[in-house]
């Protein structure tokens, strides 16, 4: 009789165990509930409970994309005199786009912003500092690891961009 206590001891230790959580970093969740059953030989029980809160952080860590990249901003053949080029400099960490492209009117930066999706995909923005848009530019991620994609400012300029990583 002692051996079937101790199955029952021990699928009850089993349950209790399977309500609790072993990740130590804080999820901002609260687990509630209680365990009831008996044991008499038999391994009836009940388990009863609710989960509620939600886990926040983001997931980071190196991807293929990551690196600095020197980019070139071309104006199309058919763009006023008013459109010029430039360059500047990105940086890609965990597939997020920050940087800089020189201004061509005042030669002051720009902030350049934007995201690499999954499928390689890429979407962001100049801005003037202050947060101000200035472009808005659509690429994607091409064989050699660098980027090539389009580009249009507020003012009607467009071209072609690329990203060379260094």
């Amino acid at each position: 009789m002692k051996l079937k206590v101790l199955i029952s001891a021990c699928v009850m230790s089993v349950v209790l165990a399977s309500c609790s959580s072993s990740d130590n970093s804080p999820d901002n969740s609260e687990t509630t509930g209680s365990t009831a059953g008996t044991t008499d030989g038999t391994t009836t029980g009940t388990t009863t409970g609710t989960t509620t809160g939600a886990t926040t952080g983001a997931t980071t860590g190196a991807t293929a994309n990551d690196g600095v990249f020197t980019v070139d901003v071309m104006v199309d053949a058919d763009q006023g005199p008013e459109c010029e080029e430039t360059d500047g400099s990105l940086t890609v960490a965990s597939n997020v786009i920050t940087g800089t492209v020189v201004n061509p009117v005042d030669s002051t930066n720009l902030d350049v912003t934007g995201q690499i999706q999954a499928d390689g995909a890429i979407t962001g923005g100049f801005a003037f500092s202050g947060g101000a848009s200035f472009a808005t530019y659509t690429g994607s991620v091409i064989s050699t690891g660098d980027f090539e994609g389009d580009w249009q400012d507020e003012f009607g300029c467009m071209g072609t961009w690329v990203g060379v990583k260094n």
